[in-house]
């Protein structure tokens, strides 16, 4: 699950990674649960309503993973290198 991010940004990522779901405040939809283990966070493009909203809809055991990059392959890599933390954990 990817939440946040501008809509350039989304358009990017759904074109690598289409199977995801995809939350932010352009494309906002309320759904009554997200059963994702891992969800990264854009900070800097998402409002807190979407924020609290989400949160209070995953998992106890969903990671977040905050993400600050705004040049896709930098993205995609702090993304990586994020996700093998969390995922050895």
């Amino acid at each position: 699950m990817f939440l946040g991010g501008h809509p350039n940004l989304i358009k990017k990522l759904q074109q690598l990674y289409p199977k995801w779901v995809y939350v932010s405040d352009d494309q906002f939809q309320r759904k009554s649960s997200f059963n994702q283990d891992i969800i990264f966070y854009w900070t800097g493009h998402g409002s807190h309503q979407l924020m609290e909203y989400v949160y209070s809809k995953i998992s106890d055991n969903a990671k977040i993973i905050y993400v600050t990059a705004t040049n896709l392959p930098l993205l995609l890599n702090e993304m990586n290198t994020a996700y093998q933390t969390v995922a050895l954990k």
